[in-house]
Formats: C-alpha cells, sequence, structure tokens
C-alpha cells in the first residue's frame, strides 16, 4: 500500500527523489571535481599569474621615455638658430637684390670687381649657413625616426600587455564562475549532511509541540470548568445576599448589589459585531465601486449603440428617399406618356389630373426627407451624448407631420419628424394607430 511505500522511504531516497535530472551522485562527482581544480597550488598559480601582469603594467622603462625632455629641448634650440639662420639668408639675398639694383643705376664697371669680391664673402657666408640648415634638418630627421621607432616600440609593448590582461581577466572570470557554481553545489552538500539532524530535530520538535497542545488544552479545559464552577458559586451567592438585601431599607446605601460577574461572552459578542460592520463596509464600498464602473460601462455601451442607430437611420432614409426619386420619375414618364396621349386625343382628362396629384405629392414628400436627411447629418457632426438627447420615447406634439417606419432591428416603429428629433412609437398606440406589432 501507500503508507507502506512511505513507510519504507528513507531520508536519502526521499531527497534523491526530489531532483530526477541531478543526483547525489553527479552532485558529489561535480564538488570533487571542483575541489581537486582549486586547489592551493592552482591558486598560486593565478595570483603568479596576475602579479606578472601587474609587474609588466608597471615597468617605469616602458612607461617613461628617459631623456625626451632635454631631446625636446635641444630640438627647440636648433629650430631657434635655423629661424636666426634663415632670416640672415634672407638679409643677405636682400642685399644682393640691393646691390645690383645700384649697379644698374649707377652703370659704372669700376665698381664691379670689389662688388663681385663683396658678392663671394656673401656666397660663401650663405653656403655656411646652408650647410648648417642641413644639418639641423638632418638632425631633426634623425630624431624624429628616433622617437617614432621608440614610441612604436611602447605600443607594441602596451597591445601586448593588453592582450595578457585581457587573457588573464577571461581565465579569472572563468574561475569565478567554476568557484560560484562550486560554492552552490556545496552549500547543497551541506544541507544534505545537516539533513538527519534537522529532521530528527523536526521529529522532537513536532512530539514536543503536540505534547504541549495536549497539556495546554487539558488545562485550559479544567482552568475553564473551574472558572465557570467559580462563577456559578459567586453567582448563587451574589443571589442569596440579595434576597436578603432587597426587602431591607439599608439597600439604598449599597447600590448595585444585585449587579452579577461580567462575562465574556458580551465582549466577544461585541468584538464579532464590529468586526462584521466593518467587513460589510468594505463589502459596500466594494459594491459601489463595481457598481460605478458597470454604469459607466452601460453608457460606453449605449453611446456606441445609438451611433450605430443613427448610421443606419441615416441609411435607410437614403435608401428610401432614393426609391421615392426612382418612384417619382417612373410617376414622371407615365405622366408625359399620358399627356402625349391627350394631346392626341383628349380623351382622359381626369387620369392626368390625378396623375400632376400624385406627382406634387411625392415632390412634397422628397423635400421633406430632404430636410430630414440634412438635419440627420447636420446631427451626425455633434458628440455621441448629442445622438443619445436626440432619441425621444416621449410623443410628437398634436399636429406635426410625421413617417413612421418599423425597423426590424429594433422590433419597434421609428417615428420621423421635422424637429431633428427621434420617437419610438409606443407599444400602447399601435391599436390607436391602426399599425400591427408585427410586420
Amino acid at each position: 500500500t501507500n503508507d507502506e511505500n512511505k513507510e519504507s522511504t528513507s531520508l536519502l531516497e526521499w531527497i534523491s527523489q526530489r531532483d530526477n535530472q541531478n543526483s547525489l551522485d553527479q552532485l558529489s562527482q561535480h564538488c570533487g571535481q571542483g575541489l581537486e581544480q582549486f586547489d592551493s597550488e592552482q591558486l598560486l598559480r593565478v595570483k603568479d599569474e596576475v602579479k606578472e601582469v601587474m609587474d609588466s603594467c608597471n615597468q617605469s622603462n616602458m612607461k617613461e621615455v628617459k631623456g625626451l625632455e632635454e631631446r625636446l629641448y635641444g630640438l627647440e634650440k636648433l629650430m631657434c638658430e635655423s629661424k636666426k639662420i634663415v632670416d640672415e639668408q634672407r638679409d643677405l639675398a636682400q642685399a644682393f637684390y640691393q646691390n645690383q639694383a645700384r649697379a644698374s643705376n649707377l652703370r659704372d664697371p669700376s665698381i664691379l670687381p670689389d662688388l663681385c669680391a663683396s658678392h663671394q664673402q656673401q656666397l660663401q657666408v650663405m653656403l655656411k649657413n646652408h650647410q648648417k640648415l642641413r644639418d639641423i634638418r638632418r638632425r631633426c630627421a634623425r630624431a624624429k625616426e628616433e622617437l617614432s621607432g621608440n614610441l612604436h616600440a611602447r605600443l607594441r609593448w602596451i597591445v601586448f600587455i593588453e592582450k595578457k590582461l585581457s587573457e588573464v581577466d577571461s581565465r579569472v572570470l572563468i574561475y569565478r564562475e567554476n568557484i560560484r557554481r562550486l560554492k552552490k553545489h556545496l552549500k547543497v552538500v551541506h544541507q544534505i549532511h545537516l539533513a538527519p539532524k534537522i529532521y530528527l530535530a523536526s521529529v522532537v520538535e513536532v512530539v514536543r509541540r503536540k505534547t504541549f497542545s495536549s497539556v495546554f488544552l487539558e488545562w485550559a479545559t479544567s482552568l475553564a470548568q473551574n472558572s465557570a464552577n467559580l462563577v456559578e458559586n459567586e453567582i448563587q451567592t451574589r443571589q442569596t445576599f440579595s434576597t436578603q438585601l432587597e426587602t431591607h431599607f439599608l439597600r439604598i446605601l449599597f447600590p448595585g448589589m444585585n449587579d452579577f460577574p461580567p462575562h465574556r461572552d458580551e465582549e466577544m459578542k461585541a468584538m464579532k459585531s464590529e468586526i462584521a460592520a466593518k467587513c460589510q463596509v468594505n463589502f459596500n464600498e466594494a459594491l459601489n465601486k463595481l457598481s460605478n464602473e458597470r454604469e459607466l460601462l452601460a453608457q460606453e455601451l449605449a453611446v456606441k449603440d445609438s451611433c450605430i442607430q443613427a448610421d443606419t437611420i441615416e441609411t435607410q432614409g437614403n435608401e428610401m428617399l432614393v426609391q421615392i426619386e426612382s418612384e417619382l420619375k417612373s410617376l414622371t414618364n407615365c405622366f408625359d406618356q399620358k399627356l402625349n396621349e391627350s394631346v392626341i386625343c383628349d380623351t382622359r382628362p381626369q387620369c392626368s389630373c390625378n396623375l400632376a396629384n400624385v406627382i406634387k405629392e411625392k415632390e412634397l414628400e422628397i423635400s421633406r426627407l430632404n430636410r430630414i436627411l440634412r438635419d440627420s447629418d447636420m446631427s451626425q457632426s455633434s458628440s455621441a451624448i448629442g445622438r443619445i438627447e436626440r432619441v425621444s420615447v416621449l410623443g410628437c406634439e398634436v399636429g406635426d407631420i410625421v413617417l413612421i417606419y418599423y425597423e426590424e432591428k429594433f422590433n419597434n416603429y421609428i417615428v420621423f419628424t421635422l424637429n431633428n428629433v427621434l420617437h419610438f412609437v409606443h407599444t400602447d398606440c399601435l391599436d390607436a394607430l391602426s399599425l400591427k406589432s408585427e410586420v
């Protein structure tokens, strides 16, 4: 039976049945592999690797370029010297132009030897200055190449360090996830280890509570009985004394001698009535809220229904107007035919008069329907509340011209009037108007 199976099931089997996908053997295997993998040697290797990477990052010889300030200062001096030489070269060239202009103006051949000697000396000076400029340019280019090579080597070192940091970070992240999973499994194993102790403690607690409940119930029962007996004895004693005192004139000096001990039932009744009153108030509030929501929903549905009804009535009025116009055209054609016949042979004057009267009546009816449709179009542009107000169940005024139309959808007669108000015929008026309840 089921009871026998339950009694034969051990705590270990019950724990194994809780999770069919992960057995205790697999859990212990995972924990064993994790503990073997994450030992102290592995931790030391990871620490050494992280320390090595951090030491590589903190190399001062790679983070700073030694002598860079002195070299930049020397290059700045060379740039200033080159600017001075360029200015001197510009002045010498300007002197050449001035001497050429002066010689052209004077046109004296005797000054040419001295001028040529002076120009030769100036050209020697310009040659030396030009050689200095070339030397400065060569030194600046060499310094630029050396600095570029130095920066390139350091950038390669930075890329190498970044890759190494990324690898170490990924490895540490994997170790972290594995350790977190191992910690979770070890918590489960710890709970399984404590399961027998907790189970026995729970059984002892259940037995203790059951014993306490039985003892407390016996004590409370005996206490209630003793209290009831004491109250009964007190009531009898007070009644006996009250019979002695009620006929004596000294009862005026001792008021309240007829009172009995207070009973807890009255307090309980008052508490119950208070709770019932609060529950009733909450119920009434919830009911009112639901009623208001239902009324709002009903109003929205009524607005939508009135819109649909107005659209349907307008469509039906248009259909009726088209039908009447077609009938009018047919009558007009018939009248023209009869009129032609009357021209040829004036034997039917009465028929033409009747047709003319019918045509006039139809034209009046068409004009009235056009006014009704125009008013209905104006009413369509108003709000939904306005549509509801234009539907009335009251009777029409005496002398109003109306058009009664039966709508199968509403199972009632609809009354069209000229005052932009839509009416419904009351069932009590059907007999008076000689209308049938069903068509």
